[in-house]
């Protein structure tokens, strides 16, 4: 079974319009909603006058009929009537029940108001009955009707009825309604009639509906200067590809600076797409994977969504999987520290070496390493997810979006992004794995405090003993360890959270001279080989 949708044109249309009329045609067999959708929508910019053709094909018994075709027939109905520009026409026989009639069960759920719903009764000559007529009459006049548009009676031709002409028609009709008790209601009897009041109503709906369409009109005017704006002139040589290439990168670019200068009041960009303020997102980050904070925060743990999944080609370059930072361990680190210095211990009794340092901090900062790449793979997440999500905004035309991804960009973003983790990479390398060095007074300043604290103490309280060939006094190695330590530590923790956001964070991702958001300039379009033009911006033909 298939059906059929056609458009009749109405009297008198000029010849070029009935023949865009009659071309519509279309033929549905098994379609969703949103398809009947869109064909209506083509309908409505016809039909005002003209005549909608539903046309169902199939099997002579309609109890071989598909229900899923019932189905598509029923919600082919209700769509066209769902329409608030729609006049629904509910046409009745009289010789049957209206409380069983099921086109005003559906008129009533398109309308329930009754403001857009006109009955229409046929076959008249078949009610022989006083009581029914008279039943009639009270239904024209409104007496049992909650139709705001009330009932029209028309008569039809008689089955065998294959000769005659309209004026033929109209005539026999007339007289059939001079006869009584159809005077009384004589302006709703007839075609002649019901003409005139639909040609009432759809003036009375066009002036209503005027201001709508009118305000639909100019917003699709709007987006399609909008459209238009995007497209640009005609790109059918090298000159114009590289003159609107060079348009759409200035833009990227004026949008990109406000994101990172936090001009967001200077762009209506951010107020329609809130997701790329930049700049933000990326100080809220370095502020969350701060402190205590980061224990057990992994990538999905941001308070903004990063959906990795849409951005395989990130896969082989930043950390993927979830690293959930411990808590540190509890409890005394003198042990630790005491076999690390047996380990280690020189000939001079009470001293220690860079080297016992070196250990113990490069023990203590183990966590360092997965914690940096977790943040600078975040971090390109972020400025990945911004370019991506910018372009889908500024360039319309999916196919100019796409070529200029693949073919410029994604190559060059994965190169930034390498270079922003292999720099990660060398800062902790120098920072964990060199000769503990620091030119910081602060750790002098704190070393010699925590000496002094300890100092004060009393000195025999502190002492042990030593055995081995004398008893001696000192004071224990492994806590001036620990001082250092702490101190070195504490110092080495800041500068190295410093460095990692302004070098690799700000200077590799945001800021510098290779950053990815430096990719996609004006003067890429001059740089580009004689063929990328026309690959990216070319037109299609036709």
């Amino acid at each position: 079974m298939s059906v059929s949708i056609s458009i009749i044109p109405r009297p008198n249309t000029d010849e070029t319009l009935k023949a865009r009329l009659l071309q519509f045609q279309r033929r549905i067999t098994e379609m969703e909603n949103k398809d009947l959708t869109n064909i209506f929508e083509e309908i409505c910019q016809f039909l005002s006058q003209d005549i909608l053709k539903i046309e169902m094909s199939g099997p002579d018994n309609l109890s071989g009929t598909y229900a899923s075709d019932i189905v598509l027939v029923e919600n082919v109905v209700k769509l066209y009537m769902s329409n608030r520009r729609t006049i629904i026409l509910a046409v009745i026989p009289y010789n049957v029940d209206l409380a069983t009639q099921e086109i005003l069960k559906l008129a009533e759920a398109a309308d329930p108001g009754g403001i857009r719903t006109m009955g229409v009764l046929t076959k008249p000559d078949l009610v022989t009955e006083r009581t029914t007529k008279d039943a009639i009459i009270d239904l024209v006049l409104g007496k049992r009707s909650n139709l705001r548009l009330g009932y029209y009676i028309v008569k039809n031709r008689s089955a065998d009825d294959n000769i005659s002409t309209v004026s033929d028609r109209l005539a026999a009709e007339k007289a059939f309604f001079m006869a009584p008790p159809w005077p009384s209601v004589a302006d709703r009897c007839g075609i002649t009639s019901l003409k005139a009041r639909l040609r009432d109503l759809l003036m009375s709906v066009s002036k209503q509906e005027f201001p709508y369409v009118k305000s639909e009109i100019e917003q699709r005017l709007l987006q399609c200067r909008a459209d238009l704006e995007i497209i640009g002139p005609s790109r059918a040589d090298q000159g114009s590809q590289r003159l609107y290439l060079g348009k759409l990168t200035s833009r990227f670019q004026l949008v990109t600076q406000a994101a990172l200068n936090v001009h967001y009041t200077g762009d209506q960009v951010f107020n329609t797409e809130p997701t790329l303020k930049l700049a933000t997102k990326m100080i809220k980050l370095n502020e969350d994977d701060e402190g205590e904070s980061s224990f057990r925060r992994s990538l999905d743990d941001l308070p903004f969504e990063v959906p990795l999944f849409y951005y395989p080609e990130l896969n082989d370059i930043i950390l993927t999987d979830d690293y959930q930072c411990p808590k540190p361990l509890k409890g005394p680190i003198l042990t630790h520290i005491e076999e690390a210095l047996e380990s280690s211990r020189r000939p001079e009794l009470g001293t220690f070496g860079g080297t016992i340092l070196g250990t113990v901090f490069k023990e203590q900062s183990e966590k360092w390493e997965p914690l940096v790449l977790s943040h600078t793979s975040k971090a390109i997440a972020l400025v990945h997810e911004y370019i991506f999500q910018l372009l889908t905004k500024l360039y319309l035309d999916k196919q100019i979006r796409d070529q200029l991804w693949n073919i410029l960009l994604l190559d060059k973003l994965r190169n930034a992004y390498r270079r922003a983790m292999s720099y990660a990479r060398f800062l902790l390398a120098i920072e964990r794995g060199s000769r503990p060095t620091m030119l910081n007074h602060y750790f002098n300043a704190n070393l010699q405090k925590k000496r002094s604290e300890r100092m004060t103490r009393s000195l025999m309280a502190m002492a042990i003993s030593f055995s081995g060939g004398g008893e001696e006094r000192y004071v224990p190695v492994c806590e001036d360890i620990l001082d250092t330590l702490m101190s070195y530590y504490k110092i080495s923790r800041k500068r190295f959270v410093d460095v990692i956001c302004q070098q690799v964070v700000s200077h590799f991702l945001l800021e510098g001279d290779e950053n990815p958001l430096q990719i996609l300039v004006p003067d890429l379009a001059i740089r580009l080989d004689l063929e990328q033009p026309e690959l990216i911006t070319g037109e299609d033909e036709g």
